[in-house]
């Protein structure tokens, strides 16, 4: 077992990750609602007091007081955000009130964030979000940046305790954790099978003992996962299981699904530039569709269009965007070197995602391995849709073979870049958000929601 004999269990990246201020492409005191409670305000308030009148006034007046909603209740505060969305407090790539009164006197999620961790049974697991560009490069680039390991707790200087599965819980779900969660995370780092025979095998696994490893589900009874679990052991059994979806094609609509999920409006305030620029690139680099996207700033019309799209024949406008998108992407795996970098970063981010994000967050297996696959294909879609790396491609087919060395690096470094841009802006305004939720129930409406839908997934 890979924590076996383990304390307290991290992964490579979580201790070599540290907060890189103004150097980051984008920062985390923006667009999120900062909560404070009354003994940290009151501390707050006692440091601003002992302060120069002016710094006094600045945090003094920093802070919206919430009505309790009864008479039990403490007074609740939060920081005010700015019509840009950033925290009133944020100046210059750096958080002022840190900047004045030092680490300590930072409310818990912002002394915290990025950083999760949780008690799963005996043991003490730390991991951080992807939604900081920094975590994702440490996740993704470094081919060892989730090899498990102890936590280094000199580099936690504040130990929240944010989530946890609670070890008394006899349902099979919650009691195999560990173990299943171990075999899933064994399966993916199986280099003898391509990244998508990895994929396939988690798919199958999870249809297999979904009935059993489910929330519903209170029979003692964990034969069939046992089972699964040895079978799937077999090289023979990993082969049959494999041969019969390798041909599988997705379907056309999916690439719309998807892309009508991206570009859902967001309900309420908070800026994303950096997301809607991606996007809208993106978008507008194909001829017909963004004629084919819903044009209502209403989420809910939104929806209404999207959902009414889902029921109605495939227009040969999507077969022409899908078949695009397969030619950009197919043009970009011809390079065997981007190939294998690329499915290194989706590798790394799989088994982040299995160890940082609990299986039992959902109602059973198969619904949280659909989830991540369909994260995993708006990834996909927005890293290969991207014109300029097309444009290096074309660099690296005309150069000399002098040339190609040069060449061959300038088209890594852009799908680098590109994918911790979109790896880390996904889990920003997708992972997030309720737009993961919405793909996967557009999903279940095209009768995508299964072993095959997965499949489905795994090959867009």
């Amino acid at each position: 077992m890979y924590g076996e004999g383990e304390p307290n269990l991290t992964m490579k990246y979580m201790n070599r990750f540290g907060c890189i201020g103004p150097a980051c492409e984008e920062h985390c005191c923006g667009g999120w609602r900062i909560d404070v409670n009354k003994e940290h305000f009151d501390k707050l308030m006692a440091m601003a007091a002992f302060s120069a009148k002016p710094i006094a006034r600045r945090f003094s007046t920093a802070f919206t007081i919430l009505p309790k909603k009864n008479k039990k209740d403490q007074e609740h505060y939060v920081l005010k955000q700015l019509d840009d969305g950033n925290c009133i407090l944020f100046r210059d790539g750096w958080c002022d009130l840190h900047g004045t009164f030092g680490y300590e006197a930072l409310p818990h999620v912002c002394a915290f964030y990025p950083r999760k961790l949780k008690y799963v049974g005996d043991t003490m697991e730390l991991s951080a979000t992807g939604s900081c560009p920094e975590v994702t490069r440490q996740i993704i680039l470094p081919p060892d940046g989730t090899d498990l390991e102890p936590i280094d707790f000199s580099r936690v200087h504040r130990k929240v305790l944010q989530d946890g599965m609670d070890p008394r819980d006899r349902r099979p779900f919650f009691r195999l954790f560990i173990e299943v969660r171990d075999f899933v995370m064994q399966l993916l780092r199986d280099e003898t099978l391509t990244w998508d025979q990895r994929q396939f095998l988690t798919v199958w696994f999870a249809k297999r003992t979904t009935e059993v490893l489910a929330k519903k589900n209170s029979d003692p009874d964990t034969t069939l996962v046992k089972r699964e679990m040895e079978l799937l052991k077999s090289p023979q059994v990993r082969y049959e299981i494999n041969k019969r979806y390798a041909d599988l094609e997705a379907p056309a609509a999916l690439v719309l699904m998807i892309v009508r999920g991206i570009v859902r409006p967001r309900p309420k305030g908070g800026g994303r530039p950096l997301w809607n620029a991606l996007t809208q690139s993106v978008i507008q680099s194909y001829t017909k569709l963004p004629a084919m996207l819903p044009q209502s700033e209403d989420p809910e019309e939104h929806d209404r269009a999207a959902d009414k799209a889902a029921r109605e024949p495939v227009p040969m406008s999507t077969h022409e965007v899908f078949g695009e998108y397969k030619q950009r992407r197919d043009r970009l795996r011809a390079v065997p070197e981007v190939k294998a970098r690329i499915d290194s970063y989706f590798r790394n981010y799989s088994l982040h995602t299995w160890f940082h994000r609990m299986p039992t967050e959902e109602g059973d297996i198969l619904t949280y391995a659909l989830r991540t696959l369909t994260q995993q294909s708006t990834m996909k879609f927005l890293v290969y849709s991207q014109t300029h790396l097309q444009d290096f491609v074309t660099d690296l087919e005309k150069a000399q073979e002098a040339e190609r060395p040069a060449a061959l690096a300038a088209l890594l470094d852009a799908v680098e870049k590109a994918a911790v841009s979109v790896f880390y802006q996904i889990a920003r305004h997708i992972e997030h958000g309720v737009l993961l939720k919405w793909l996967a129930d557009m999903l279940k409406k095209m009768n995508l929601y299964s072993a095959a839908g997965g499949v489905y997934l795994i090959h867009f």
